[in-house]
């Protein structure tokens, strides 16, 4: 929204944008509310998913994968579009972009836990 120093007052006031009419409480968000209205809720939740088997992030926002194996040690690797992005022993945590898939090929001693922190309830 631009903003705007009033030649007589000097006082700063903005105008909605497009529009030469002054704010109200009716035409103008605060900017608070704005980003309140672009940020997705986010929360940890745990689908089920499998090992070697592709996902797709579909909600529009970039996701955080979180790969927790049954055991210490375990080897685990993570590819996002079909490159390799993660690869270790134990816990591998990564972002997804919107649009992007993923799978984890490998998990040696299988998934303990498969979380994802993403838009949505």
């Amino acid at each position: 929204m631009p903003t705007i120093i009033d030649g007589n007052t000097g006082i700063q006031t903005s105008k909605v944008l497009g529009s030469d009419t002054p704010p109200t409480a009716a035409n103008e968000l605060t900017r608070k509310d704005y980003v309140d209205s672009k940020t997705p809720v986010r929360t940890w939740k745990t689908p089920v998913r499998a090992v070697n088997t592709t996902y797709t992030n579909n909600t529009g926002y970039e996701i955080f994968v979180a790969i927790i194996p049954n055991s210490t040690g375990t080897t685990t690797n993570f590819n996002i579009d079909g490159v390799e992005r993660g690869y270790g022993l134990g816990v591998i945590y990564l972002p997804v972009p919107a649009g992007s898939t993923y799978i984890a090929p490998l998990v040696s001693g299988g998934i303990y836990r498969w979380s994802e922190f993403s838009a949505g309830a």
